[in-house]
Formats: C-alpha cells, structure tokens, sequence
C-alpha cells in the first residue's frame, strides 16, 4: 500500500465576499476520505467548499460541500487497485473495485456535474481527467497538478490555485510555474489572442483612456474583431473594450448570437460587460488580470456563471495575467 509521496496535496477552495481563495491541507487527508469531507464541511464558504486531492502524480479527488449535499469524483477509477483514497471514493459511491483485466484507459466515476453549475460541464471535466493517461498519445497532462489547475481555471480561482500548489510542492513546481512565467497547454492556446488584445489596450493608452483592450476570435482562433476602451475618446460611458469588440463581432458575422466565439480581454470584465457577455451568447470567455475591486467573474461578482443565465460559457482566466496587469499599473503610474 503506497505511503504518502512527495508529489500529493491536499487544497480547500472556498469562496469569500471578496472572491474565491485556496489554503494547503495537511496532506495527511489524502489517505482519508472521511477526514477530508470533515475538513471540508469546516470551512465556511458561499459557493460551498471544494476540495481538491493529487495523489501519487498518478490520479485526482475532487469533493464538493454544499450544505447537506456532498459530491465525489475519481478521476480514475484504476486508482482504487493500489491507492486507499480511490478505493475510500468507491466504497463511499458503493462501486466495486474492478478487475485489473477489465481497465484499459483512464475512467473517471463519481459525479461528473460536480462543477457544472460553476460552468464546467461532464464533457469537459471528462476530457481533463482523460488527459492523465500518461500512456495516450493525445498530449497528457505531464502532472496531476495541471489537471487540477485546469479545472482551478475553469472555473475562476487559477491564480489561488496556483499558489496553494507552490505552497503545497515547492521545490516540485516547475521553474516556469514558481517564475510566473506563461501557462502552457490548454491555456497558452489563447496567448496570441491575448497579445492582440493587449495591443488595442496599448493603443487605448495612448488615447488616453485606461488601457483595456479585447478580441473576439473564431474557434480556428483567428480575430473577427477587435476593441478597446474608448470612454474618455468617445465621451460615452458604456464604451468598454469588450462591448465595442462585441458590437463588431455582431456586424461580422451578421447575427446578434454569438455562439461558437471567444471574448478574449486583457481585465476582468464589469458586470456590464460580463452581461453582454452572457446576452451575447458568447461560447467562451476569456481573461488576462483580475480586477479585485470590480470585477465581475469571480473577483467581487461572478455575473457570466450565475446559473439563472443561459448558457454559461466557459471562463479561463489567467493567460498573460502579469503583462495585462503591468499595463494597467504603468498607465496609472505615470499618472499619479
């Protein structure tokens, strides 16, 4: 029976006033499902508690609290055949343990609509536990950790995962990780949108109105239409980057609807943009820095995953983050 590794962790994700945040877990709990719910049920939280367990660099536990209602997920079942918490997660959903002959790839049991009402669905909670075959050839995740803050991503507090994991691996995390240097994979996808749309806040800068900019791109990625903050050139209070980049998507395309497309922009959006967003019905969303003190994707409102709007599109927040955010500081810098 495996000891504990250097590799496991243990986090609780909990949601307050101000947002979403992410404490270390004693990593201990990561060979007791009983003792890991009792933590979890500890900790006050408005969204519910989650919690998050990797195990071995091999497999994931995601629980869930909401009130009386716990939720559980494995994101492989094969796990339970020499590791205790998979075979607690299976005895706890009361599935047998199967038969080594039986298991040829990765299966993840449990409660795959754990995140859905966060905007991360069966199918694409499926798809990133599938992605920790490390036998696959359809480019696996090189770590449990990056499936872990794939979903930390997914669903809004990326950046307190990331640093209850530096917290929790140190040394382990990768050079580029602990630097804060560009994420990689899923995420580095929108980097070359990101850098078009912190063009246009450049260029908004140089209009003189806070540099926030933003692009609309196809699912090939390419950008069908572009915008930045023009309040101060246009005198009109309603002209954020992300409305003007969604009025020309609109006339792009020629349809109000949005689905299929991606908002990519450089901060956070406000709740009138995060309702465009949403009116819009625009498939995903996308992020550079959060905006602690008006944002509206989880910083201070998490208007876009309100489950009485529909659909909910994805959010990924993150990529570029340090360059979104240096922009902003430098303009009010040269200001002051």
């Amino acid at each position: 029976m495996p000891e504990v590794n250097e590799t496991d962790f243990a986090i609780v994700v909990f949601r307050e006033d101000d947002g979403w945040d992410a404490d270390v877990l004693p990593v201990a709990v990561t060979d007791d499902l009983k003792g890991f719910i009792r933590v979890l049920r500890q900790q006050p939280s408005i969204a519910g508690t989650i919690g998050l367990a990797g195990i071995d660099d091999y497999f994931f536990v995601a629980v869930r609290v909401v009130g009386s209602q716990i939720s559980v997920l494995l994101s492989d079942i094969g796990a339970a055949l020499d590791y205790p918490l998979a075979e607690q997660v299976l005895d706890y959903l009361e599935i047998p343990v199967p038969d080594e002959d039986d298991l040829d790839q990765v299966l993840p049991v449990g409660d795959l609509s754990i995140f859905a009402d966060l905007g991360l669905d069966e199918m694409d909670l499926a798809a990133i536990c599938s992605r920790l075959d490390f036998d696959s050839d359809d480019d696996p995740w090189d770590h449990v950790e990056d499936a872990v803050e794939s979903i930390a991503v997914r669903l809004g507090f990326g950046p307190a995962m990331e640093r209850a994991l530096d917290t929790a691996l140190g040394a382990l995390r990768s050079p580029a990780a602990v630097a804060g240097e560009p994420v990689t994979g899923y995420e580095a996808t929108f980097e070359p949108a990101m850098r078009a749309a912190l063009a246009e806040a450049g260029a908004a800068a140089a209009a003189g109105d806070v540099p926030v900019g933003a692009v609309v791109v196809d699912g090939a990625g390419t950008v069908l239409a572009r915008g930045r903050n023009r309040r101060e050139a246009d005198g009109d209070p309603t002209a954020h980057a992300e409305l003007i980049a969604i009025r020309a998507a609109a006339r792009a395309v020629g349809r109000w609807r949005l689905d299929g497309l991606t908002l990519v922009v450089t901060l956070e959006p406000c709740t009138m943009c995060a309702g465009a967003v949403t009116t819009a019905r625009l498939s995903r969303l996308v992020f550079g820095a959060a905006d602690p003190r008006a944002g509206a994707v989880g910083s201070v409102w998490d208007v876009v995953r309100d489950q009485r709007t529909s659909p909910v599109p994805e959010v990924i927040g993150g990529p570029l983050a340090a360059e979104c955010r240096a922009v902003l500081t430098r303009f009010f810098g040269e200001r002051r």
